[in-house]
This record gives structure tokens, sequence and C-alpha cells, in this order.
């Protein structure tokens, strides 16, 4: 590896140690050999007599550089048996500008694709491209036809939908496989055509039709594409499953023959299909599935499709996959267990939370046992109490909070003779942060005496800022130098505007009323976000400096990210800038929620 590696060693050795090295990690070494006034003719001895590895890796080291030394190193590149080869000395000369257009015209005529493709993107004159890709579009070559197929759809260059349409019957299988594609890229139709192109001999060819075939057509085409369920190729009897369900076509019989397809994948895709087209009569496969198939992927897949289906199509098995030995089962079941459940149900979930290996299946055991009411109290608080995931003790606070109020007759809301209040209090000492606020935000409802001391004495201890952020409103009809010592300890950090790009976030979103210095949202330069699973929240540290967030998840660099915030109409809006929904915060302390991905 790069760390091994001598920067000092001559020129042509350390090529070929980045190249016996592999290229992972090897960026400092290739910053030092872009310094070397030598680079060009070590690389030129290499590209000689060295090994495609050697070649591959002089021409990274070459790319980005600029020179009249250079050209006629790539040439030699361009020259090379290899493809591989020859796509990166096209990026050497794409760098070269004017001096290396004539290089390129000849690269455009390479009989690998990937070539020409290349060439055509190194072209310093983007203006000429459509009219390249219309005459390389009819070339006698089949590569200089594929590539231009294959650019027009990754381009998006629509005035050539007609010449892409001709390609529909070229004699090259890959160019019509490639030109069916394409049109999907452009949203073109032409359904007659790929409609004719779901019988081609190639399979290839027929994966590209039913991608390309995005509105539903006539019923000869459907059938057609039903007959494809059959296909020799697995490939495609799995898209044309996607094709029917995109389309809503309910053929549930010709779809379940697929359940004992020999093809995992073809299987999974039947049992998503038979859910997304509601085929209730076939519950009785998926049951099967689900009670005693051997593939623990599969059995959880058809647990889905059950759930999909509806509560009556689940719970004949419910009560088996409760005791299923796949954790994924286990834990689909528990969450999918209903508030009608009998005593013999919530008794298999108390047992599942008290004994269960995986966390995540206590967890789930949980947030479904809150659903059975008074009987469910004990083993919630139990959990809370000796649970050693904090992801399941948050889910037994959550659980104790969702139940009815337990207090004696007479009493009103959440009182000290609530049975749940000892637990509730238990958790307020709880070692996560994500547990004790949830602790909070439930006790702050009620008034009892013991729980507001408890409060009291969390407020003056308290280190996390989202768990002093929720003590406020339950405190501050209670003690008003409490209220007013919180509020004074959060405008003290510096502020910063949020926003996001690509790899969105979470943060809290604060009241005008808790920070007068902000003008209706508050984002500080250092502090906690949450993001959600289905079934848990894990809390991140946060930072922003010069413009940029940074997402930390221990020592580990989640999220590097600059952002923007914009005000319209008079109320704050956070766009991301690809394409995610956009977020108008309303007053009053919210979670903006998005995973980190």
């Amino acid at each position: 590896m790069s760390d091994d590696l001598d920067l000092r060693a001559p020129t042509g050795d350390l090529l070929r140690a980045l190249a016996a090295s592999g290229t992972g990690g090897i960026a400092a070494a290739l910053q030092e050999l872009r310094t070397r006034p030598d680079l060009p003719d070590a690389a030129r001895e290499l590209l000689d007599g060295g090994t495609r590895d050697e070649k591959t890796m002089a021409l990274i080291a070459l790319r980005g550089t600029t020179g009249p030394e250079i050209l006629p190193v790539a040439r030699a590149g361009l020259r090379d048996p290899d493809p591989r080869v020859r796509a990166l000395a096209v990026q050497v000369l794409g760098a070269l500008g004017d001096e290396a257009a004539g290089d390129l015209a000849t690269a455009l005529g390479d009989p690998d694709p990937q070539v020409v493709i290349r060439a055509v993107d190194a072209l310093p004159d983007a203006e000429a491209v459509p009219d390249l890709l219309r005459r390389l579009i009819v070339a006698p070559e089949e590569a200089q036809r594929t590539a231009a197929v294959e650019l027009i759809g990754r381009h998006r260059v629509g005035a050539l939908r007609i010449d892409l349409l001709a390609r529909l019957g070229d004699p090259s299988t890959r160019v019509r496989a490639r030109a069916a594609t394409a049109l999907q890229a452009l949203g073109v139709a032409a359904t007659d055509d790929l409609a004719g192109m779901l019988a081609d001999p190639d399979p290839e060819v027929r994966e590209g039709a039913l991608g390309a075939l995005v509105e539903r057509p006539d019923t000869h085409t459907v059938e057609a594409v039903v007959q494809l369920l059959t296909d020799p190729s697995s490939r495609v009897r799995k898209l044309a499953l996607q094709t029917l369900e995109r389309w809503n076509v309910r053929r549930c019989g010709a779809v379940a023959r697929l359940l004992d397809d020999p093809e995992p994948a073809v299987r999974e895709a039947a049992v998503r299909t038979l859910a997304t087209l509601g085929c209730v009569d076939e519950a009785g496969r998926l049951r099967a599935i689900a009670r005693d198939d051997g593939d623990d992927r599969l059995r959880a897949h058809a647990v889905r499709a059950l759930i999909d289906l509806g509560p009556a199509e689940l719970a004949p098995v419910l009560p088996g996959l409760l005791r299923d030995p796949s954790p994924l089962v286990r834990a689909l079941a528990a969450r999918s267990v209903p508030a009608s459940a009998g005593a013999d149900l919530a008794a298999r979930l108390a047992e599942l939370l008290a004994g269960d290996p995986e966390p995540h299946v206590r967890s789930a055991a949980a947030t479904s046992l809150a659903q059975a009411g008074g009987a469910a109290a004990e083993p919630l608080a139990a959990a809370l109490r000796t649970d050693p995931d904090p992801g399941v003790r948050l889910a037994a606070v959550r659980g104790l909070a969702a139940l009815p109020d337990q207090a004696p007759a007479g009493s009103a809301g959440l009182d000290g003779a609530d049975p749940r209040v000892s637990a509730g209090l238990a958790a307020l000492d709880d070692a996560d942060p994500r547990v004790r606020l949830a602790a909070v935000t439930w006790l702050g409802t009620g008034d009892a005496p013991q729980v507001t001391e408890r409060l009291l004495r969390l407020a003056a201890e308290e280190a996390d800022e989202e768990v002093r952020a929720a003590l406020l409103p339950a405190l501050a009809a209670a003690d008003d130098a409490i209220a007013a010592r919180l509020r004074a300890a959060e405008p003290a950090r510096p502020l910063f505007d949020p926003g996001g790009d690509d790899l969105t976030f979470t943060t809290w979103l604060r009241d005008l009323d808790w920070y007068p210095v902000s003008a209706g949202l508050t984002f500080y330069n250092t502090g906690t976000l949450r993001v959600f699973t289905p079934d848990d929240g894990r809390t991140y540290r946060y930072e922003v400096s010069d413009g940029v967030l940074v997402v930390h998840d221990g020592d580990d660099v989640l999220l590097r990210s600059a952002f923007t915030v914009s005000r319209e109409s008079g109320r704050y809006r956070l766009a991301l800038t690809d394409g995610g929904p956009p977020v108008d915060p309303s007053t009053g302390p919210i979670q903006f929620i998005c995973p980190i991905r």
C-alpha cells in the first residue's frame, strides 16, 4: 500500500511500485510524481515495455498534466493493443486542448466503444458533439454505433431521438440493446418498435426493451410481457415481473408460479409483485413461504408481503413467526402484532422483550407490547431498568409513555400514584441521553411532586443540550429561576444557518421565544443531531466551521457538506441541493428528520 512506498524512489521505480500495490490510497504518491520533470520519460519507458498495470499507472500519473512533452507519450498509449490503456491515453489527450484534436479524431475510429466514448467526451468543442454523434450512429463499425447510442442516452441528446429510434433495427444486438436503454433515458415511448424487441433472440435486447417500455401499451404487448415470465434468462424474468408491477397488471397466477423459480432474486421479486398487485388469493402461498421456506431472506419478504396484504392475511401464521429462527423475521412479526392481540400474543411479546438475544427484536416487541394495555407495564418497566441495549430501553420508555394512565380512580393525568412513574424516574438516571430525553418528554406532562423534584435536580446536572431543551417547558411553570437559567445557557454558543446538499441530516430547530438572537430558526456551531431508523434513533455529534457542516460518529466523519438557508413569504425554507424535499419549519421546537446515507 501507499504507506509502504518510498516517495524518494526514482520515478520509474515509484510508478512500478504503485502498479504492483494497486490503485487504492495513492493520492500522495501521484501528487509527488506530477511535480517531477522526468515523469514523461519514465511513463514513455513503461508504455514501450511495461506490463498492463504499469502502463495504466503511468497514464493515471499523467492525467491532468500538460505540456508539449506529454503529447508523444499519450500518442504511444493510443497505439497500445489494450483498450483500457487506449481509453486512459484519450483522457490524457483531453487535457492538452487543440494540439490533441487530431489525435482525438483518430480515437473516434477506435474498435472499442469505450475508447470512442472517452474521445467524444474529451473533445474541446462541445457544440459539435450532436453532429458528430449523428455521423457515428450510422457508422459501419459496431463500436462507433454503440458508443453513439450510449452517449445520446447518457447526455440526453433529445435532438437525436429519431436517429436513436432507427437503431432499434440495427443488425447488432449490442446496438439494439443500448438503443432501447437510451430511449428510456430520453423518455421516448416507441412502443411498437420496443414491443417487437421483446421477442429478440438476444436476452440483453429483451432486457433493454422491458426497461424502455415505460407506459402501459396495448393488450398484445402486455401479453408478450406476461410470456416473458417464462423466459430462459432470469434477468428477463425479473424485469418482466417489475414491468407488470409498474403497469399494475394483475396476472396473479402467472406471477405466483415464479415463487418456485430456481433463482432466489426472481422468487423475491415475485413475492414483492404479488403484494404490490394486491393478489390476496395467493396469500396462502405466501404464508407457506413465511412459515416453511429455508431461505431467511425469502421468508422475510413473504412476511412483508403479508403485512401489505392486510392483518387478516398475516394472522394465521403470526404466532409461529414470533418464534422464527431468523431475527429479521421475528422483528417483522413482533412489529406487526395488532393492538387487538390476545393474551397469548402479548405473553409472547413479553418473552421476546425479556429474553431475545437480538436488540432490534426486543425493541420491536416493546413497541408492540405497549398496545396491549395495562398488562404491558410490568415487562416494559423491567426492560427499562435492566436491558443492556439503550435502543431497547428507549423503546421501553416510549412504550410506557404510550400506555393509558394507570393512576387510581379520581386522579387526573400522569400522577405519582401511577405505577409507571417509578420506572420513568429511574430512566432519568439512564446513561443514554436519548432515554433521558424520552423520559423528560413524558414525565414533564404531569405535575406529581416527586417528578417535579427529580426534574429540577436533573436540570442542575444535565450536560446534554437536547435534554436541557426538553426540561425547559416541563419546568417553566414550576420554577421561573430554573427556566431562566436554562434559557440563558443556550444562546452563549455561536449561531449558523442550517442547510444541506445531497447528503442530508437531522438537527433541532428552536423557537424564537427560546433564542431571541435568531429570527425564528437557530442552528448552533456545535451540538448533537438525531437520525431515526424504523426501529430506533441514534445521536451524532456535529460542528460547523467555515460554512461546512461536519457530522461525526465517534472518531469517524459521516458527512462533510456546505449548506444554505433562504427565507420565503416570512418563513424559513431549508432546501436540499440534490432534489430532496424542502422543509418549511414551523415555530416551536421540532426536528427535521432525514437519513444520513
